[in-house]
Parts: C-alpha cells; structure tokens; sequence
C-alpha cells in the first residue's frame, strides 16, 4: 500500500515505463487498457517521468479511480462493456502511433 497507485502493480508497470522513455525519448507515449489498477500504475509512472499517457478502459470502472488518473494527467478513454474491448482499441492507438 505504500505504492503510488498502492497496488503492486506499480512497480512491473513503472519499470516497464522507464524503459520506454529510454527507448523513445521524453515524447513517448504510453499506452494502456486496464480494468483499473495497471491504469492507475502507469498514470503514476507517467506522471513521475513527464510523459505522456492513455488509459483504455471499460464501461463500468469506478468515478474515483477514473479521476485519479486524470489527475495524474493521464487522458482516459472509455471503450467497450468489458477489457477485450479497451485492449482492442488500445492496439489500435499504438499501431497508430510510432513512439506509443
């Protein structure tokens, strides 16, 4: 609980973020569907890095958790009834994107 995002996976997903901000330079992009946590993860890694983010998610994740990504800047996109969906068309804005 002493994670940013206080969940374990904070620590997988921000070291997975530092390595694509070493890969890609500070204007990387980094992209996410999750059901929750990892979004929260990622938007705090992002946050502390200085790049950007995009949260995929499904209809259905609480108001809280949606606004505390957005306050750790991350922009959140809200597809599908359930996480195959916001996985889909999180493919989709990478494959879009070179530094995503």
């Amino acid at each position: 609980n002493l994670q940013p995002a206080q969940s374990f996976k904070s620590r997988g997903i921000s070291h997975f973020a530092q390595h694509a901000r070493r890969k890609h330079g500070p204007d990387v992009h980094l992209v996410i569907a999750s059901g929750g946590n990892a979004g929260l993860a990622a938007a705090c890694a992002a946050h502390t890095l200085g790049v950007r983010c995009t949260v995929y998610l499904p209809t259905g994740v609480s108001a809280p958790t949606i606004d505390f990504m957005r306050k750790q800047g991350a922009e959140v996109v809200i597809r599908g009834s359930f996480y195959l969906e916001a996985l889909r068309a999180a493919r989709e804005a990478v494959d879009a994107e070179p530094k995503a």
